[in-house]
């Protein structure tokens, strides 16, 4: 602001018109009005300056995340094996123990949540999909490549996990808030938060919106109670890699579940999200586009 008060009232309107603003007669009871307005001014375009910065780092992780991905180790040793494939039908006692031990699940008592949400199994896993990488899914499919069918289902199993960008858990219309909340930066409305705008989540959404395509929900796992809701969230998370989606953070495990080595959970995740692959193939998918919500 000391700069300021020293500019000239020429060079003090030559600064105001700069940064797009047309003042009127600078006098001395105007003077100290303009020289604010000044001061805004600059103090604006240097936010937005930074603002858009963020945005564009935002952006570049954004498609990084389209490219070359890792995952955890044991996901990896399923997807790159050396045998034509390995997925979990050919471990029918790692399906068995799994199934029995969300059995277990339901009926843990050690849940850390009010008395009236622990027997209510409204929850359910739901995974966001890139479409761009879901229309290879298809191509594959009716090609069929002169391959095994299992090879094809692994080769196709690669290009679901590929797909995900986000892995959540809710009730009722969840999924569909992460939409919302990506339209309402679209309309620019006064609610929408600094925070909101920056999410590497709402910019996926956006771009995919702007190539002309829809967001693809996939809901998985239904009549859940939350606290297995949440460890099935975080299982497939540490699978796949936090580092490959969106999400903000990793998740929480709860039960028995907490208490297992990263590799054991790593695996359980992995089973998971095969299982979400094959409802995939079952379901199909529908696009969501702006015009939607």
């Amino acid at each position: 602001m000391y700069e300021i008060q020293e500019l000239s009232d020429e060079l003090l309107r030559l600064e105001l018109e700069k940064n797009s603003y047309k003042p009127g007669p600078i006098t001395d009871s105007t003077r100290y009005l303009y020289q604010k307005k000044l001061y805004n001014l600059k103090t604006n375009n240097y936010l937005q300056l930074d603002k858009s910065k963020n945005l564009e780092s935002n952006f570049n992780t954004v498609i990084n995340k389209r490219c070359v991905r890792y995952y955890s180790q044991e996901l990896e040793y399923i997807i790159n094996s050396n045998k034509s494939i390995l997925t979990f039908e050919h471990h029918p006692d790692l399906i068995k123990y799994c199934d029995k031990l969300f059995g277990k699940i339901h009926n843990n008592i050690s849940y850390n949540l009010p008395s009236y949400n622990k027997s209510k199994k409204i929850y359910f896993n739901y995974i966001l999909l890139d479409p761009n990488k879901t229309t290879k899914i298809v191509t594959m499919k009716c090609l069929k490549q002169n391959i095994s069918k299992d090879q094809l289902n692994l080769n196709v199993f690669k290009e679901f996990l590929g797909a995900i960008f986000y892995i959540g858990k809710g009730s009722q219309i969840r999924p569909y808030s992460h939409l919302i909340e990506a339209l309402n930066t679209l309309k620019c409305t006064v609610n929408t938060s600094k925070e909101t705008l920056e999410k590497e989540k709402t910019i996926y959404i956006k771009k995919i919106w702007e190539e002309g395509l829809g967001i693809i929900s996939l809901h998985i796992f239904h009549n859940l109670p939350s606290n297995d809701a949440l460890t099935r969230e975080a299982s497939m998370i540490d699978a796949i890699g936090k580092s490959n989606l969106t999400n903000q953070k990793r998740g929480t495990y709860y039960g028995e579940i907490q208490e297992w080595p990263q590799t054991k959970k790593c695996v359980l995740g992995s089973y998971l999200l095969y299982k979400a692959f094959q409802i995939y193939i079952c379901e199909g998918e529908t696009q969501m586009k702006p015009q939607d919500l």
